[in-house]
């Protein structure tokens, strides 16, 4: 019995996902529900240059929408720069894990995002803002987060 007790307490720690503590893009869109980002548990997150930030994000549709489009972007000093997603992950309704479009009002979905980190890009502290556009140009999640490139 002790044995099993044991394994059970393993695997639920093991099983633990950390929602990473984020900030809100502005006051009047929505925060995500949670947020995992692989190989970040506490701001800033490191990304090392020639890889993905790949992330899990748990949001509530705020109204009915038929698509899904992620908006990335890093700031630099004070400039809010696009980043670039590649062609297969444009489509946000593609990469949801939980949930499928289109989505209702109150929906929750989990969706995916996975971008790289380009060598090219310098080495730098950062503040990378990921936003979820659905219908009639409506943000449904928005959050920030800060980073440092390695």
């Amino acid at each position: 019995m002790k044995k099993f007790t044991v394994f059970v307490i393993l695997a639920s720690l093991f099983a633990v996902s950390y929602s990473l503590e984020v900030k809100s893009c502005s006051s009047s869109l929505e925060i995500p529900k949670s947020v995992t980002i692989k190989g970040c548990e506490k701001s800033p997150c490191k990304f090392h240059k020639g890889s993905d930030l790949s992330a899990e994000i748990r949001f509530t549709a705020n109204e009915a929408t038929k698509t899904l489009t992620p908006q990335l972007s890093a700031k630099v000093w004070t400039l809010k720069v696009p980043i670039n997603l590649p062609t297969e992950h444009q489509n946000g309704c593609a990469h949801l894990k939980e949930g499928q479009c289109p989505l209702n009002a109150n929906d929750e979905a989990v969706y995916f995002v996975e971008a790289p980190i380009k060598s090219s890009y310098p080495s730098m502290k950062t503040e990378i803002e990921v936003n979820l556009i659905g219908d009639n140009k409506k943000s449904h999640m928005c959050f920030r987060v800060d980073a440092q490139l390695v």
